[in-house]
């Protein structure tokens, strides 16, 4: 799957839309996010350009997340004159209420190093010709692993509260 996020042309078409369109096209969204997020299988974000908008939402819906140092993050909606809503509760989830208000509200491009930071990744990967090794490292750690019971702790680690 590839998603930088939203395509810009596409907000003109959400301006148009009514108030109940928009809405239950967010709604959509948010949906395949939840489903996204508490399918069984281990999911791995992989981020090589810029994540904008969306792009972070599917992010935040990721088990792990692993960038190239060069790799650019930015929320832009309040940019574009729309409220990020659908993506707030993943982003807030991810990185925390005070670093979610950061970058819905200013729509500032961070790096992958203050994504690192702000728990947005699970790992930077300073060379891109080192990204697909690392990639097929995770991967073949989780092939290992019993799927039913990988899947178990994914859910017990979605559903504990601290």
């Amino acid at each position: 799957m590839f998603c930088a996020g939203g395509d810009p042309k596409s907000f003109a078409d959400a301006v148009a839309m009514s108030d109940k369109d928009e809405r239950k096209a967010a709604i959509s969204f948010m949906k395949f996010l939840v489903w996204f997020q508490s399918i069984p299988q281990f999911t791995i974000g992989l981020v090589q350009g810029s994540a904008m908008g969306s792009g972070i939402g599917l992010l935040c819906a990721c088990d792990m997340v692993i960038a190239v140092s060069a790799a650019r993050f930015t929320v832009s909606e309040v940019k574009l004159g729309f409220c990020p809503a659908t993506i707030a509760p993943f982003l807030t989830r991810k990185v925390g209420p005070a670093n979610a208000k950061r970058l819905l509200c200013t729509a500032e491009n961070i790096s992958a190093e203050q994504g690192m930071k702000m728990g947005l990744l699970s790992d930077v990967v300073e060379d891109e010709s080192d990204f697909s090794a690392y990639m097929t490292s995770i991967c073949e750690k989780v092939t290992l692993c019993a799927p039913i019971a990988a899947g178990r702790a994914k859910r017990l680690a979605q559903n504990v509260s601290l």
